[in-house]
């Protein structure tokens, strides 16, 4: 028999839940940055350019190696569970492991055997030995995505908390520090990199095999294969490659024409506006699963109302963020070192466009979840050709600021025709008047935040009135234009679960 279909009051509760689960674990994921500045200082601005652009070459590869299981599996577990349909939902899962374990692999021995290219194409004999030393990163880290997917195809976010909000952070940042006491080269820090990964997938398997119970994923394993995923998940496999090679091509022509210095200033400023699209990844997975069931249970309203409630909360997040790093940038990038001040009208230009890619982010799910993956991977292409060339005709000409304007652009580009499709062919989109709410609390917040850094402070104390200031201000004036049902009742119950006696007040 088939569950009976969530109100709406149940998928904001549940996605108020899984949605702070989630910020919780990107909020671990926001150490990165620190691993990142902590990189550049003890092992040096080159030395940091050339690990940088290793690290993102394998992130590519492991965008590419996934071959949309890790969608798949946000598909078809979660649609097959709704459905009541188990056995179905087993085949989906060892096929979504299996077929992303075997591309991983290829994926990585092919970079190892690649690595005198990469060296020769960018002039650093280092890359001879460092990408074979991280080429197995993406067989692990490919794995660790996959594996959490699983978790999260399930609804259960407290493993992805635990696995890439503490885990992650902590094992990269504790290896990173013992290779520089015992080997502080570039050669030391890809050889930490790779233990951390190698810690990390252990423990993702382990969490994995604890949600779904005692030999239900050996079971998976040999189970019989599922066509359905593996034709709705080969484009967005290839949709993944492409996504990956639109977010990292600036920082591969970059290495090419401008070296590993100018590859280490762009590195940092958009490890930093990163921040700002942390929050969106945190509801992808939280997301996902809830359009997938509407899908397979033809509820088209359902699907309208959690696209602008958690777009709105997205919006809300990530608003004052980017009006934040926007103010306090050049202070930011000195934090990496001296050499980095150049990257504030890139780091400015990265920012607006991680604010486009999240607040409008969660809308190509529509499109993706609908079944229509050969066209979310046509859209990929068209982006990632757009931002080649535009990285062609400006990175030789302005260099980092180049790269930042053919990122943006692309970017843009990509999100405004991907809600273009799921209006067109779904009658759905996230704009509602509520929307523009945390836009005009974060223009407030940025008007004050300006003033406070103007102030003659010293530093520290600038910096702390700033971010302070602006937060005041954005969190009045967005309770001055009153939010949200949905919000109110969330924060209400936050604070009953902080201060339990408050219930019978």
């Amino acid at each position: 028999m088939t569950p009976a279909a969530p109100t709406r009051r149940e998928d904001a509760a549940h996605a108020a839940r899984s949605g702070l689960s989630q910020v919780l674990a990107m909020l671990g994921q926001g150490l990165l940055p620190i691993h990142r500045m902590l990189v550049s200082r003890l092992f040096g601005q080159t030395a940091y350019g050339i690990y940088r652009a290793s690290a993102d070459l394998c992130e590519v590869s492991i965008n590419a190696g996934m071959a949309g299981a890790d969608k798949g599996l946000l598909r078809f577990v979660a649609g097959y569970r709704a459905a009541g349909e188990t056995e179905e939902e087993t085949r989906a899962l060892g096929t979504g492991l299996r077929l992303s374990g075997g591309v991983l692999l290829v994926l990585a021995v092919a970079l190892a055997l690649a690595a005198p290219f990469f060296a020769r194409i960018w002039g650093k004999p280092e890359f001879r030995f460092v990408l074979p030393v991280l080429a197995p990163t993406i067989f692990a880290g490919g794995g660790v995505l996959v594996l959490m997917a699983a978790t999260l195809a399930v609804k259960v976010t407290r493993t992805n908390l635990l696995v890439r909000g503490i885990g992650d952070p902590f094992l990269l940042l504790t290896a990173t520090l013992v290779a520089y006491l015992i080997r502080p080269t570039v050669g030391g820090l890809a050889v930490a990199h790779l233990c951390s990964y190698i810690a990390l997938f252990g423990l993702a398997w382990l969490g994995t095999n604890l949600v779904y119970g005692r030999g239900r994923i050996a079971k998976a394993l040999v189970a019989r294969t599922s066509p359905e995923l593996i034709r709705f998940a080969l484009p967005l496999g290839a949709a993944g490659l492409m996504n990956g090679f639109l977010q990292r091509v600036n920082v591969f022509m970059l290495s090419g024409f401008s070296g590993a210095a100018a590859v280490a200033v762009f590195a940092a400023s958009e490890e930093l506006g990163r921040s700002v699209i942390g929050v969106r990844y945190a509801f992808d997975s939280v997301v996902t699963p809830m359009m997938s069931e509407a899908f397979f249970v033809r509820d088209r309203e359902r699907l309208r109302y959690n696209l602008a409630l958690m777009t709105r909360w997205v919006a809300s997040a990530s608003a004052p963020i980017a009006v934040t790093l926007f103010a306090l940038r050049p202070r930011l990038l000195s934090l990496y070192g001296p050499g980095y001040a150049s990257g504030a009208t890139a780091m400015g230009l990265l920012i607006l466009g991680h604010l486009v890619n999240g607040v409008m982010g969660l809308t190509p799910y529509v499109i993706v979840m609908s079944g229509r993956s050969s066209l979310f991977f046509w859209d990929n292409l068209g982006a990632a050709g757009l931002n080649l060339g535009l990285s062609w005709l400006l990175i030789p000409r302005y260099g980092v600021t180049g790269a930042a304007v053919a990122s943006l652009t692309s970017v843009s580009a990509l999100q405004g025709v991907l809600a273009a499709q799921a209006y067109w062919f779904e009658r759905v989109h996230p704009f509602e008047w509520s929307l523009a709410k945390p836009f005009l609390a974060a223009a407030t917040a940025f008007v004050v935040e300006r003033v406070a850094i103007s102030l003659p402070l010293p530093a520290p104390v600038g910096l702390a009135l700033t971010i302070v200031a602006g937060a005041t201000t954005y969190a009045a004036v967005l309770l001055a234009l009153r939010p949200g049902e949905e919000e109110r009742r969330f924060v209400i119950g936050l604070l009953r679960r902080l201060w339990p006696r408050g219930r019978g007040a």
